[in-house]
């Protein structure tokens, strides 16, 4: 069971929540200086982070709901109630191919290599943070990171 690190207004938040924040902060974070040590357009960049956010987050949940059914009564309740189950980590990476490939073909990033060469070693460095936050946690040891 997670721990609990404070309760806000009658809701507990967790440690792992906080923990997968500061993961998803450092890989938007680390994206967007590789992309201004690129010297390319940063507009496209933050565009890319927030959708990638988006669709992340809705692609790992669904992964999860779809690999895990039983922990779930309904498909709404995988999206309606987040203290049941957990988030998938590929479907965290199809979400951001989708984000990648959305704004490439409006026309929002014209070189899609270059930007997921920025995007690609700051998602290790998130899936880092997580994971080393969880080991001080004590949440998901000796499992596989799905």
């Amino acid at each position: 069971m997670d721990q609990i690190a404070f309760v806000y207004l009658g809701t507990p938040v967790y440690w792992s929540g906080i923990i997968s924040a500061l993961g998803v902060a450092a890989a938007v974070l680390m994206t967007l200086a590789l992309r201004a040590r690129q010297g390319r357009g940063m507009g496209g960049a933050a565009v890319f982070c927030l959708l990638a956010l988006v669709l992340g987050f809705f692609c790992a949940r669904f992964v999860h709901w779809y690999c895990f059914y039983r922990q779930y009564s309904s498909l709404s309740q995988a999206f309606s109630d987040y203290s049941v189950g957990a988030f998938a980590l590929p479907g965290a990476f199809f979400g951001v191919l989708l984000a990648a490939l959305i704004l490439r073909a409006l026309g929002a990033v014209r070189d899609l290599g270059a930007l997921l060469d920025c995007a690609a070693p700051a998602a290790a460095l998130g899936i880092a943070v997580g994971r080393f936050g969880f080991l001080f946690n004590s949440l998901d040891r000796g499992k596989t990171v799905f």
